[in-house]
């Protein structure tokens, strides 16, 4: 559908500029989408007015493409326009959308990520590599999360390009999600985290020789990964409560039970905004002790995290939060 119709090249060989303008309006979508690829490098204000009215095309694709060519990420039709082009176009469709999203601040259109993660999402090697080096030219924090989901993907070009994102955020969150890159099994991912971490300043880190030991250990069996969290609790390990903040994201629930365990015990505060990400993990024995935890390191007046436990799905948590809440009251008097 991309490739310009043979009678409307003979026009644009021509010159009639004219007579192509009349496709835009021709009934067949890919006569007037033809029309407009054969116009999309003009200037001329009447050309380009008339080229603008495809932004409106009742075809979704020739919507698309207009879009792709003259949208304004201030519009509100763009975002739709664009999803079309993450789900249905080509590579090169995607790859020519994704460009600009550097000419714009992608930050004044927060509706803007959500097109931006399909990008990361995709299945084309290409296009997730491209949408991840936009979110190093970004700088934005709120990719993190999502660079974190490539650190695991089994293509190392992929992982490269996160921990480059990651290190241009630049962001205190950045520091885990490189140390664990530190291990991994491609030289070339492990020396870009090490670079990284440097141009973040945490030399100390990195020549933290037991601490690196403990987060390669946690890329080995359930069982080695529960016995390192415990190794943790006894003090042997400078910084261990890193690799305990990186336990938290663990696969299995009961790694990261035993985590927050550990956490409580070394009384580690700095643990506590994701702790009270844990209440919205999918088990509720994760959430049960996420809420036991909360009640012995987070400040008493720091309490927006139990309005949220004591209106759980889960009636264990619920009654643990009702708990903490009279426990609370009595030491208040």
């Amino acid at each position: 559908m991309e490739t310009i119709n043979k009678k409307i090249q003979e026009l644009a060989k021509k010159g009639e500029k004219e007579k192509i303008i009349e496709f835009l309006s021709h009934n067949k979508a890919e006569m007037r989408l033809s029309a407009f690829l054969a116009l999309a490098n003009e200037t001329d204000f009447e050309i380009v007015r008339e080229l603008k009215k495809l932004l409106h095309d009742p075809d979704s694709y020739v919507r698309a493409f207009a879009t792709l060519h003259l949208g304004d990420f201030g519009q509100e039709s763009t975002t739709e326009n664009l999803k079309i082009i993450f789900k249905e176009g080509t590579c090169n469709n995607k790859l020519d959308a994704l460009r600009l999203f550097t000419t714009d601040d992608l930050r004044k259109y927060p509706e803007m990520s959500v097109l931006l993660r399909y990008a990361i999402k995709d299945r084309n090697i290409r296009v997730k590599g491209e949408a991840i080096k936009t979110i190093a030219l970004l700088k934005d924090a709120h990719f993190i999360g999502d660079m974190v989901e490539c650190l695991k993907s089994k293509q190392p070009a992929i992982r490269l390009h996160a921990v480059h994102a990651l290190g241009e955020i630049k962001d205190e969150d950045v520091v885990n999600p490189l140390l664990k890159a530190l291990v991994d099994r491609n030289e070339e991912v492990s020396k870009a985290a090490l670079t990284a971490l440097r141009s973040l300043g945490k030399e100390d880190l990195i020549e933290d020789a037991p601490l690196i030991l403990a987060i390669k250990k946690m890329e080995g069996t359930t069982r080695s990964r529960i016995d390192t969290i415990k190794k943790i609790t006894q003090g042997n390990i400078k910084n261990g409560n890193l690799v305990l903040l990186m336990a938290l994201a663990d696969d299995y629930k009961e790694v990261r039970i035993e985590a927050i365990k550990a956490l409580v015990k070394l009384k580690d505060k700095s643990a506590v905004k994701k702790l009270k990400e844990m209440l919205d993990d999918q088990y509720q024995a994760v959430r049960l002790e996420a809420v036991r935890a909360l009640s012995h390191i987070s400040d008493k007046n720091d309490l927006d995290w139990l309005t949220k436990a004591m209106n759980d799905a889960n009636k264990l948590v619920r009654d643990e939060a009702k708990k903490v809440q009279s426990s609370l009251k009595f030491q208040r008097g």
